[in-house]
């Protein structure tokens, strides 16, 4: 979870198996980073190697009550096709202004040393892809993450981590999104953005993977 917004998260909310289809805060923890250190100095890319202490607080454990909030978050199983797990967390805590992305770990499953990709360069974490350099998997394995979606406010799509944003394509139609048209100012290097990228016209006067929305 981002509160402000920077890219850089603030809290992670960790929950691990056995899983129940019931509502339980038993097998879940909420850590902090109150050092603001989780992304290293850039958060959009890496700066492995790089040393610091990820989420270094916790601040709930529903298995050992270590909280002043019993209820502060809950997990759950769903057994649906997907086999989906869902997370609760109190408003209250979280704000009403955030940013939310989605971890899977079976590998390290080490908050303290997240964010990965600032820890670990390419070499040492290796690849999944056959025909890359540093195939295979080798430090960092098992492990899957998303993009960050925005709630409580309408992203501009220039925050750091942000998902973005595809226009759906009229029926029978390939996903190639519009161009805006294009307002005086400025205009695209070229004549046109990479496909699959929206002109922002001035004072922006740049292509983004969000359209343009003014």
């Amino acid at each position: 979870m981002d509160t402000d917004k920077d890219g850089v998260g603030n809290f992670i909310i960790k929950a691990q198996p056995p899983y129940t289809n019931e509502w339980t805060t038993e097998n879940i923890q909420v850590f902090a980073d109150q050092n603001h250190n989780t992304s290293g100095i850039s958060a959009t890319k890496s700066d492995a190697p790089y040393s610091a202490d990820g989420y270094e607080t916790l601040i709930f454990d529903g298995a050992q009550g270590t909280s002043d909030d019993p209820d502060l978050a809950w997990v759950r199983m769903v057994p649906d096709e997907n086999t989906t797990i869902q997370f609760a967390f109190k408003r209250s805590w979280a704000g009403n202004v955030f940013m939310v992305g989605v971890l899977a770990d079976a590998g390290l499953k080490d908050v303290t040393k997240l964010d990965y990709v600032d820890r670990f360069t390419e070499q040492e974490a290796g690849s999944p892809v056959r025909d890359k350099k540093y195939y295979p998997l080798q430090a960092l394995y098992s492990v899957d993450n998303t993009c960050r979606e925005a709630f409580g406010f309408a992203p501009t799509g220039y925050e750091n981590m942000i998902c973005p944003k595809v226009q759906p394509s009229t029926p029978g139609q390939p996903d190639q999104p519009d161009q805006p048209d294009q307002p005086s100012g400025c205009q695209p290097p070229g004549g046109s953005c990479p496909t699959g990228y929206y002109w922002w016209p001035s004072p922006h006067c740049a292509c983004s993977i969000t359209p343009y929305n003014p």
